[in-house]
């Protein structure tokens, strides 16, 4: 076991631990330096046994793991982890990975998947995603802890909201993640082949992000991203595509979603052709209300789309109410 202190360490505090098991050294030492200038305390294993052994001595609150190692493989190690250690944050990487094997890691327990060769940015992004998770998880707990047992605070919850209610502020909503990650398989709409989609919750201010599998592409749902959205809403960045999001999208749009990774080779699984699969997703896994606030997209007067003989309008409605128009081809 290698343990390497960092050279920007704080005494007045004590280090986060970061595990790392590989079995090639050129990856321990680059996620080594990475880590130790971020300020954590690192050890090193290049085998799943002692990787084991290691974690229950030091018992870090982060792992980067990879897939491939002797003794216990990855999937096996990270099994084990997640049930000595259900809280701990533990990041697969692999360099020989699929969206199958991405997909079985999350369902057992990984919080995010990178692909070798590994990228500064990409590992620095990931972590700090599973730090801000972490600590969102244990502000709620105590949240809930402080609310259940002190009345008193209880009473003062209502007068913060008042205050919001009658001061003259813009609208705000509570912005929201999904409670815990899930995985979907479906067909590709467009290229007719099997595909997945791995749902990770994300902190506040995330926005709705996909990142392509196994390029690690992070491409914001923003509309400067749209390319098209024709015969299905692509979104692109760097000369990838994602396809076929708009069912995808509303149903995070109708549960309130706002943070939320998606993982995706290059298709969203069409699943029965609607949103309702989604839905039942994020019903199954549940909704997490987080701290921060965001202004909703409000539609406050008609707004109408020409293109030829084609149109669409939306304009504001006390409920939901859609009409169309359907000319069949002669």
């Amino acid at each position: 076991m290698h343990n390497e202190n960092s050279s920007f360490y704080d005494s007045s505090k004590v280090m986060e631990k970061v595990l790392v098991v590989d079995d090639e050294e050129n990856i321990l030492k680059a996620l080594s330096l990475i880590l130790k200038e971020e300020g954590f305390f690192v050890l090193t294993e290049k085998d799943g046994k002692s990787g084991f052994e290691t974690f229950l001595k030091e018992k870090p609150s982060y792992v980067f793991l990879d897939i491939w190692l002797p003794e216990i493989d990855g999937i096996e190690l990270l099994q084990k982890i997640k049930e000595e250690s259900p809280a701990t944050i533990v990041i697969m990487i692999s360099g020989h990975g699929t969206v199958t094997t991405a997909v079985e890691a999350i369902k057992k327990g990984a919080f995010d998947f990178i692909e070798k060769p590994l990228s500064m940015e990409r590992v620095i992004s990931s972590l700090k995603n599973g730090i801000e998770y972490k600590n969102l998880i244990e502000e709620r707990k105590e949240i809930f802890d402080v609310r259940h047992f002190k009345p008193k605070d209880r009473e003062e919850v209502p007068e913060k909201r008042e205050k919001k209610r009658t001061g003259k502020q813009k609208q705000l909503i509570k912005q929201k993640t999904i409670k815990k990650s899930t995985v979907l398989y479906g067909i590709g709409l467009h290229s007719g082949l099997k595909t997945g989609l791995i749902l990770n919750p994300a902190p506040p201010n995330t926005g709705i992000l996909f990142l392509t599998v196994p390029q690690g592409i992070e491409i914001p749902a923003l509309l400067e991203n749209v390319v098209k959205s024709g015969y299905a809403t692509c979104i692109g960045k760097d000369g990838v595509l994602i396809s076929t999001i708009e069912h995808f999208l509303a149903a995070c749009h109708s549960f309130g979603i706002t943070n939320l990774v998606a993982k995706v080779h290059s298709e969203i699984p069409v699943m029965d052709g609607s949103a309702k699969e989604f839905c039942d997703a994020f019903n199954k896994v549940g909704i997490e209300e987080q701290d921060e606030e965001i202004e909703p997209v409000i539609v406050n007067k008609e707004i109408k789309i020409e293109k030829g003989k084609e149109k669409i309008s939306i304009k504001p409605y006390n409920g939901l109410k859609i009409t169309y128009h359907l000319s069949y081809p002669k």
